[in-house]
């Protein structure tokens, strides 16, 4: 079955035949199977975009009119415990993803409000949920006991603060019954004999903290994302050191900007990330401000170029990292700037 095929199937079950008539233009008149082409549906939008267009369906129910244009898109998720014997044993989550038409130039979303093109954010989003839904366009997925611990702690957050999702959840508070602590991550950064030191480690709920994939006896520990935590360490440094959580690499230029602007931000998702004074002594910079002054004296043109921010010879400099298209320039200071 084509894809065509596919999202007409959608069409039919969810709105009957359809027709659209915009008020704009002199009267344009599609039926579903048309719009489903990709340029006539790029066409068809561009005309009658912000426009109200007459809707006719089977349903009894449904609008006289429809909105043609952007409306801000959302998946719709609720979720339902599991339970055998009346034992709670996870939840499972259903919704449904609107019916997408694909037209040639973008991808659009079509229900009983409108019909509306949606941006490339939108369409980033819902590619997860499309690869996770039926043909029908149904989403379904359950989430066991022992998988709990990952989808409250890291994948609920992310559909919370979502703009493009509505969660109802009804089985939150019986589902924190079961939830083992949730990892803390603590981070140290030094500068230490010409290496960049990170000392990371991580504590569950009251117990001490420890390094980074250590078992203990008997504790319950969340592998799974303390191996992500140390992928990302593992990208940063190059030497570690097992049992004792540090991780340290050569502190050249290249490492500490790429650490300051890349691994930083990485760490900071995870944790908490502390610096030595020595650490936090450097900085990255916006490139300073300067102001060109052109002249001609005695027929020779005369180029001056002047900054408050940095001294006429560290100018020089900067400009010159600037011209062999580097990324960052050192200041004396010991700060960076970004040249890009």
């Amino acid at each position: 079955m084509s894809e065509t095929e596919v999202v007409n199937r959608q069409i039919e079950r969810k709105q009957g035949n359809v027709y659209y008539y915009s008020t704009r233009t002199p009267t344009l008149s599609v039926n579903a199977r048309d719009i489903l082409i990709g340029a006539t549906l790029d066409r068809f939008y561009e005309i009658a975009e912000g426009t109200e267009c007459e809707f006719q369906s089977k349903e009894p129910d449904a609008p006289s009119s429809i909105r043609i244009g952007h409306m801000v898109m959302r998946v719709r998720l609720k979720s339902r415990r599991i339970s055998t014997g009346g034992k709670f044993q996870g939840v499972e989550i259903t919704g449904e993803m609107p019916v997408m038409l694909r037209g040639s130039a973008g991808s659009y979303i079509f229900n009983n409000r409108g019909l509306s093109r949606i941006t490339r954010e939108e369409e980033r989003f819902l590619l997860p949920f499309r690869e996770a839904s039926d043909e029908e366009g149904k989403i379904r997925f359950r989430v066991g006991a022992d998988h709990l611990a990952e989808f409250y702690y890291r994948v609920v957050p992310q559909l919370l603060q979502s703009p493009f999702v509505d969660f109802t959840d009804d089985c939150a508070e019986e589902a924190a019954t079961l939830l083992p602590p949730e990892p803390v991550f603590s981070f140290r950064v030094d500068i230490d004999g010409g290496m960049i030191v990170c000392e990371a480690e991580v504590t569950y709920g009251q117990s001490p903290a420890k390094p980074l994939m250590v078992s203990r006896a008997g504790e319950y520990q969340d592998s799974v994302q303390e191996e992500r935590v140390e992928r990302t360490l593992q990208k940063y440094f190059r030497i570690f050191s097992p049992g004792r959580g540090k991780y340290e690499t050569e502190s050249t230029d290249g490492n500490l900007y790429r650490f300051l602007t890349e691994g930083l931000p990485e760490l900071e998702r995870y944790g908490q990330v502390l610096g030595s004074d020595a650490f936090q002594r450097t900085t990255v910079r916006p490139a300073p401000s300067f102001r060109v002054n052109v002249s001609i004296d005695s027929g020779l043109l005369d180029l001056s170029i002047l900054s408050k921010d940095a001294d006429p010879e560290e100018l020089l400099e900067l400009l010159e990292s600037y011209r062999q298209k580097k990324r960052f320039h050192r200041l004396r200071s010991g700060d960076f700037v970004t040249l890009s």
